[in-house]
């Protein structure tokens, strides 16, 4: 998916001068690839669509760009550094959301160095150099009903002067929809994040069949055929898929991906 990017602001705690460029990007997104073929835009100031039943995963990001080398200490271990803020109140807050109560648990924390990724663990002091980063995948711990929620993250550190930074991230804004209203689309979620991070081809095959079945001329179904057979190094055979999906957006045979996406931006859909 080509998911939103919230920017975010480094600030020090009030009271204290802010230091002449702030050291760190920040950036929220969602932790994996979900396809945006089959889906609509979220509701009002939603900026992503989860489904009952699916995990609800995010991926926060940390990035040097401004210093040759930047000292990061965290509270107690880097993978405490975010946790749900419960007692700040944002400005304008959408009065259709729920800000439920929540918990998360961080999946795993990384540094990332010229493409290599190094585990991080319980370290308290973490050293990144120019353009290094730093990825904390986390999920909430509730299944949420079908709804419009709202939960704020909080991220605390120090610099190497041991200045305490408060990064506020803004508020994670989203919705869940019930999944039995939408099984197509759910469906192909669940083949693209499996011919994705995962790699777990059988899982990824299996969803692409039980869309075909319900809905036989799905373009998005014969590309993830495509790319599930690329993988496996069948290029003939997903060459072959790939040129049924072309066929299908082309005749415009393909009624769900019309109902979400105009002609200008279905090819696209497919491919991207």
């Amino acid at each position: 998916m080509k998911a939103l990017v919230a920017l975010l602001v480094c600030q020090l705690v009030p009271g204290q001068p802010f230091p002449p460029a702030a050291p760190l990007f920040l950036a929220i997104n969602i932790d994996e690839y979900i396809s945006e073929t089959y889906a609509e835009r979220p509701r009002g100031a939603a900026e992503f669509i989860f489904f009952t039943g699916e995990p609800i995963r995010y991926k926060f990001v940390a990035v040097n760009r401004e210093q040759p080398t930047l000292i990061l200490k965290f509270p107690s271990r880097v993978d405490a550094a975010i946790e749900i803020d419960n007692e700040t109140e944002f400005d304008n807050a959408p009065t259709d959301m729920q800000r439920p109560p929540a918990s998360l648990s961080v999946t795993s924390v990384s540094r990332l160095v010229n493409g290599h990724v190094f585990p991080l663990t319980d370290e308290e002091v973490v050293s990144l150099e120019h353009h290094d980063r730093i990825e904390w995948r986390f999920q909430l711990n509730q299944r949420l009903a079908p709804g419009m929620y709202r939960v704020p993250l909080r991220f605390t550190g120090q610099d190497s002067e041991g200045r305490r930074l408060v990064m506020m991230v803004h508020e994670m804004r989203f919705e869940v929809r019930p999944a039995s209203l939408y099984p197509a689309e759910v469906l192909v979620r669940e083949a693209y994040y499996n011919t994705g991070a995962k790699r777990d081809l059988g899982r990824a095959e299996t969803a692409v069949r039980k869309l075909m079945k319900l809905h036989p001329t799905s373009s998005a179904a014969r590309y993830m055929l495509a790319l599930i057979e690329n993988t496996r190094g069948n290029r003939e055979l997903a060459d072959r898929y790939r040129a049924q999906a072309r066929e299908i957006v082309d005749k415009d045979l393909d009624a769900l991906l019309n109902r979400y996406c105009n002609r200008q931006c279905r090819a696209s859909r497919i491919e991207n």
